[in-house]
């Protein structure tokens, strides 16, 4: 006499095999939702070295640079329905909380300086709606430690576009938009350049150009980068005491900023206020912002960095720590932040593997259960009496595992998916 089975695919090994995926995704997303951002803040840490065997009046001061965070919202994105919109804004915030907060823990920095361009719609928006993300702005950047803050172009406008209500309203929100402050070694020059670009009598204007200089010796800030003619950008150069963390570089080592002119917006400030600016501060240092990506250049002897954008963006954001000594010395160390669009576009290549493995494993499974049954329905080794009974019973096994495959197939993957979410909703939580 024949037994046939039960039907039933979820065996001990299935279950092992489904462990074994669940475990992959708790590592993976363990991994990409919280050390790769834990790990290099950690890697832009320990320098300039040991600080704890200095002495107070030796040991430097340490400005962390944040530039153009572009916080975004309805105005990033043309024709992209609002559900859209909200899924963006909140990755996108998510993404500058983490990694700010690990920069902040890391770091220790005594001040951190936000270059402009905060927010991407800024001066388009209402005041009750500028309000609403300058809220949202000071929510995602908190810190125990001093923070200052300087004007852009998606904050105020640059030149002759500038509208007094707009910057008003920005240094209700952030503070004035030319101001100098010091640090035990330096002093600092934010200079409000988009305003000294413009031909009208802006009151922001007045305040730069009557701006009362702190003793040197100086850096000076600047938005809009300075004017180089025909200057690439020398990004491997190691002037200026220049660190990277890591050997290769998001961005071309050789590229360059041009005089390009939109509205709005300027690639560069003139020749001629450049140069005012040079001669009236006597810089020992210059960082500007707007471009997004990392620069350095030099003007004669002074050099300037522009502070790439600390934004998702294609590759990742970075950010500019500056330690300052004494005797002028002032060290640049640029930290790239992880490529946010590249851990999620990961993930998905992950999950197409996932599907593809627990299928594999199910045909697998399945060809070896029709194998089987396939030989019993070509036995004729059935108990006199009982042949009819169970060639029927043998068929209709059959005929339910053909369909039987399908249904553990999307219940493994529905199995593996909820733990894959719960376990990112934890790390969400977690970071958030």
């Amino acid at each position: 006499m024949v037994t046939v089975y039960a039907v039933d695919s979820r065996t001990r090994s299935s279950r092992g095999y489904i462990n074994l995926l669940r475990l992959v995704w708790l590592l993976v997303l363990l991994y990409g939702e919280i050390y790769i951002f834990w790990n290099a803040a950690r890697h832009c840490a320990p320098w300039p070295g040991k600080r704890q065997h200095l002495s107070s009046s030796s040991r430097p001061d340490t400005l962390l640079l944040v530039s153009d965070t572009h916080l975004k919202d309805a105005y990033s994105y043309d024709m992209v329905p609002d559900m859209f919109v909200r899924m963006i804004e909140f990755y996108s915030d998510l993404y500058l909380k983490r990694n700010y907060r690990y920069l902040q823990q890391q770091l220790y920095p005594q001040a951190t300086l936000f270059l402009g361009d905060l927010i991407d719609g800024g001066r388009q928006w209402s005041d009750a709606g500028f309000a609403y993300h300058a809220a949202r702005f000071h929510r995602l950047f908190s810190s125990l430690q001093s923070q200052y803050y300087m004007a852009g172009t998606y904050d105020i406008g640059f030149g002759d576009g500038i509208k007094a209500h707009q910057v008003n309203r920005f240094q209700n929100e952030f503070g004035p938009t030319s101001y100098t402050f010091q640090t035990s070694h330096y002093s600092a020059v934010i200079v409000d350049t988009l305003s000294l670009s413009s031909t009208l009598n802006l009151s922001t204007k007045d305040a730069a150009l009557n701006l009362e200089l702190p003793p040197q010796p100086r850096i000076l800030f600047t938005h809009i980068p300075l004017y180089r003619h025909d200057k690439p950008c020398n990004n491997i150069d190691p002037s200026l005491s220049a660190t990277y963390t890591r050997s290769q570089h998001k961005q071309s080592p050789s590229h360059e900023i041009i005089q390009e002119q939109k509205h709005q917006y300027q690639g560069m400030l003139n020749q001629e206020l450049s140069q005012e600016l040079m001669d009236w501060i006597q810089p020992v240092a210059v960082f500007s912002a707007s471009h997004h990506q990392y620069c350095h250049i030099k003007h004669n002897d002074i050099d300037e960095i522009t502070v790439p954008a600390f934004n998702m963006g294609a590759n990742g954001g970075g950010v500019v720590l500056v330690n300052l000594g004494e005797n002028d010395k002032v060290a640049v160390k640029v930290c790239w932040m992880p490529d946010q669009v590249g851990i999620y576009i990961g993930y998905g290549c992950l999950w197409l593997g996932t599907l593809l493995a627990l299928l594999l494993y199910h045909l697998y499974q399945h060809r070896k259960a029709m194998a089987w049954y396939w030989t019993l329905l070509t036995s004729h080794d059935y108990e006199t009496g009982y042949k009819e009974q169970q060639e029927h019973r043998v068929t209709n096994a059959y005929i339910r595992l053909k369909r039987k495959w399908r249904v553990d197939f999307i219940r493994d993957v529905l199995d593996v998916g909820c733990t894959t979410v719960a376990v990112y909703i934890v790390c969400l939580i977690w970071t958030t």
